[in-house]
Parts: C-alpha cells; sequence; structure tokens
C-alpha cells in the first residue's frame, strides 16, 4: 500500500515534470545540460512515516520495504504475529490519515 502511494506520486511528479518543461526555441540547447528527474522519494510520504511510532516504522519498513510476511516480521522484532498486526493496521491507518490530510 505505501508503496503503491509512492509509486503513484513518483508518477505524477514525473510526468509534471515533463510538461512543465519549456525549451527556448530562439536558443541554442547545450545537449550536456539535462534537468535532473524529480527525487523519486516523496518528501510528504517521508513526512508522514517519520510521524509514526519507531514501533508502527519498524514493522511498516519490514513488511513493506523489506517485503518480509507477519511471522517473519515477528521473529525479527520479538512480537507476537497478533502485536505486529495490531502495529501494522495503526500505522498504515496513521499513513492514510496524513496522506488524505495532505491531498485536502
Amino acid at each position: 500500500w505505501v508503496f503503491s502511494i509512492a509509486h503513484n506520486r513518483a508518477v505524477d511528479a514525473h510526468r509534471r515534470w515533463g510538461r512543465d518543461r519549456s525549451v527556448p526555441s530562439d536558443d541554442v540547447v547545450d545537449a550536456r545540460v539535462v534537468d535532473a528527474p524529480p527525487d523519486p522519494v516523496d518528501p510528504e510520504l517521508v513526512e508522514a512515516l517519520a510521524a509514526l511510532s519507531a514501533d508502527q516504522r519498524e514493522v511498516v519498513l519490514l513488511r513493506f520495504v523489506a517485503d518480509l510476511p507477519l511471522d517473519a516480521v515477528a521473529r525479527v522484532t520479538g512480537r507476537t504475529t497478533g502485536a505486529v498486526k495490531a502495529l501494522q493496521h495503526r500505522a498504515l491507518e496513521n499513513l492514510r490519515r496524513a496522506v488524505s490530510q495532505d491531498d485536502a
């Protein structure tokens, strides 16, 4: 879910960057000068992740960045699978609220 949001925002930013570029038609453009692509990391998503508790952030990163299953995250963090599910649920709800507030 987090990766879907990040991917969609990166695609939108890339498209917006492509539309907004303007090349002066009368000037000679140096072929060596190229606009840098936008940063692929969404700063709003990074800010939302930073607002999570350390435990919630750890679970989200292990589940969605490292792509670990629940039982592996439970072993790594020393928690039960139920505790990992609860942390993940609360973290995703907090992220959803943070992202939806930014869109409003």
